[in-house]
């Protein structure tokens, strides 16, 4: 099998293979969704005991995965005790943006819809700022070489765009 920008070009007798995507770290995404006023980032606030965690166990990644993981995970749990949304969906992504690096696709996809889940939440379905994830849990799915879902996602990024008035961009990765 070929694939030129992404696209699968199957052979006679092979299954469709995607070129695996680069997948990058969440941290880019958090600035993008946080609901913390503009006016307010000069002041830095506190950090919570889930951000020290997620923030330790991001900066372990690719270093010692055993620590990142466990800082993830505690992290997750930090989150979830505290009760705080984007908290809660930022540790999701951390520790999905972990299963990445592991090959863990199912573990991983299945923290970065939760964490969609709790994006829309705050925002609302169409809040434009949610392409990037909605691009990035694609890509999972085409790592996955889940084509259903890949394509389904992909329509679910174009409508957003398309409901915000804007165009896609036309490349995926």
């Amino acid at each position: 099998m070929s694939t030129t920008n992404n696209t699968p070009t199957p052979t006679p007798t092979s299954t469709p293979q995607y070129n695996k995507p680069s997948i990058l770290s969440p941290v880019r995404l958090l600035e993008k969704l946080s609901k913390i006023d503009e006016g307010s980032r000069e002041n830095t606030p506190i950090p919570s005991t889930a951000t020290l965690l997620m923030i330790t166990g991001m900066q372990s990644i690719g270093k010692n995965q055993k620590v990142a993981g466990e800082k993830l995970t505690k992290a997750l749990e930090a989150a979830e005790k505290n009760k705080n949304q984007e908290e809660l969906a930022a540790a999701l992504l951390g520790l999905g943006y972990f299963y990445i690096t592991t090959t863990d696709y199912d573990k991983s996809i299945q923290l970065y819809n939760a964490s969609l889940a709790i994006w829309k939440q705050i925002h609302g379905n169409d809040f434009i700022h949610l392409a990037d994830l909605i691009l990035d849990i694609a890509k999972i799915y085409q790592c996955q070489n889940n084509e259903v879902e890949f394509k389904k996602t992909i329509e679910s990024y174009q409508t957003l765009f398309k409901n915000n008035n804007k165009t896609p961009p036309t490349t995926c990765g």
